[in-house]
């Protein structure tokens, strides 16, 4: 390949210089996944089938160098000592009336800003699997300079609920992420095997219901534990199917 190809603009440190195949979620989250033919299948956004198979994880080759790569590198270590496994069930707990799990997160800061640098990198690639992901040139500056710069997230511009599905039926795939509404409210909503991550892109704060199940220092449980039938998705997924297996029976009565 003509190495001039190679060069670019590296979206982080906004220099010129050698880009690498970056990868907008770290390829280590894709190995608890693999199946017998060491490969994940990726569910493509508005598309009704499985898209694609990688071993490899999505990347994008036109985002960051390899300094910027590696810097970003640090806090995916940190992700992934995480969020990598679900919780064992030995670590659920209970506040109040909020179920869920100590997830043993002794840095929820650093947490904290390895998820805001995924939401980044997916809204600065071009990858179809994450097309859904635009957070506009406010929010992507207002993340490099929070995390280039070493400054503490707050309430103020970003909260963060996590959530264990229990009992999905696809437990472990990657769904693409998207944005959604609480109450006015605007969030982007991003899937790693096993969990779900809510993340506030909104001045005004969440609803009320989503404050109290926050992921933020000092706060137990960190992750919540919800039922995939009740959530969202698992009534979209059901009134979906229910309408498919409506019309098969109007087709064949």
């Amino acid at each position: 390949m003509d190495e001039n190809k190679l060069r670019g603009v590296c979206r982080w440190c906004q220099q010129s210089a050698k880009l690498v195949r970056a990868h907008i979620i770290p390829e280590a989250f894709y190995d608890p996944i693999k199946g017998d033919s060491d490969k994940v299948v990726i569910l493509q956004p508005l598309e009704l089938k499985a898209a694609q198979f990688t071993s490899t994880g999505i990347y994008d080759p036109q985002i960051l160098c390899s300094k910027c790569d590696g810097f970003l590198g640090r806090l995916d270590e940190y992700g992934l000592k995480i969020f990598k496994h679900p919780p064992p069930e030995s670590d659920r707990v209970t506040t109040g009336f909020i179920p869920g799990y100590d997830l043993h997160c002794d840095d929820v800061q650093k947490a904290q800003k390895f998820l805001l640098s995924v939401l980044w990198r997916a809204s600065v690639s071009s990858q179809n699997f994450f097309k859904t992901v635009s957070l506009g040139q406010k929010y992507e500056d207002s993340i490099r300079h929070l995390i280039a710069n070493g400054e503490e997230v707050t309430e103020a511009h970003f909260e963060f609920v996590i959530i264990r599905t229990f009992d999905h039926p696809y437990d472990g795939g990657f769904a693409p992420p998207f944005r959604v509404r609480f109450e006015g409210v605007t969030a982007l909503q991003l899937y790693l095997p096993f969990f779900k991550f809510i993340v506030r892109m909104d001045r005004r704060p969440f609803p009320l219901m989503a404050r109290l199940g926050r992921f933020m220092p000092g706060a137990m449980p960190q992750c919540l534990r919800l039922s995939y039938k009740d959530s969202f998705e698992g009534r979209i997924v059901e009134s979906v199917t229910r309408a498919t297996r409506e019309r098969k029976a109007a087709k064949q009565g």
